[in-house]
């Protein structure tokens, strides 16, 4: 799916790369896949960063929106030495909470002891930091990090924990799982986020102000009714 929000924000994107072009790097081409599988579209996206010289490939949804500048601040974080894998920030729903409700949660990630991965929050000084998985709405990498694993770079598998249970892994953390094996690192610049389109465009920076003023507010509740 690709929203009306998503063609306007790739649009400002390049006219903002264009207008007020880098000194270190410089868009090449935007190229787009929208076959039946998302696993087999992030593929041929990276055979044509290889085939065509580029050294650094930006995957973004089409369910997403984002400010014109978001480029600009995730090669800020990028070092194709030290940060070859840098991600932005965006939300999606979660499962349901102990009263029913429905949980959003940021799609960036540390991996527990059991293996399974626990979404986290960015540090509140939104300075970058690094993450054991991430989703690849907002995905930045650098060509050596594909030319190092093997072909498929993204796939949809099962991973079995240490209690014998499977989980299934989806693309964007089977991909970060293989990637932090082969010693790659995944960095997070929380500032470089996007709103991710479903019932309600979920801004990660909206999300935390919602969620700081509820606390309080049910604080507050609490400490009004308190004997």
């Amino acid at each position: 799916m690709v929203c009306t929000g998503f063609c306007e924000s790739l649009l400002g994107l390049q006219a903002f790369e264009t207008l007020d072009p880098a000194e270190d790097y410089a868009i090449t081409q935007f190229s787009s896949r929208s076959g039946l599988y998302v696993q087999e579209n992030r593929n041929k996206l990276v055979k044509a960063l290889l085939s065509e010289g580029a050294d650094w490939l930006l995957q973004l949804d089409g369910d997403e929106s984002f400010q014109p500048y978001l480029l600009r601040q995730l090669m800020q974080t990028a070092d194709a030495e030290v940060k070859p894998i840098v991600v932005g920030l965006y939300s999606n729903l979660g499962g349901t909470d102990a009263m029913g409700g429905t949980q959003v949660i940021n799609c960036i990630y540390a991996e527990a002891e059991d293996g399974r991965y626990r979404a986290v929050d960015p540090p509140e000084t939104l300075q970058p930091f690094e993450v054991d998985a991430a989703g690849t709405g907002v995905m930045l990498c650098h060509r050596s990090v594909f030319e190092a694993m093997e072909y498929p770079w993204f796939w949809v598998d099962l991973f079995e924990h240490s209690d014998g249970t499977r989980q299934m892994m989806n693309e964007d953390l089977g991909f970060c799982r293989a990637a932090r094996c082969a010693g790659f690192p995944i960095w997070c610049n929380p500032q470089a986020e996007a709103a991710h389109w479903k019932v309600l465009p979920l801004l990660p920076s909206t999300m935390r102000g919602f969620l700081k003023n509820a606390d309080q507010v049910f604080a507050d509740m609490s400490a009004s009714t308190a004997p």
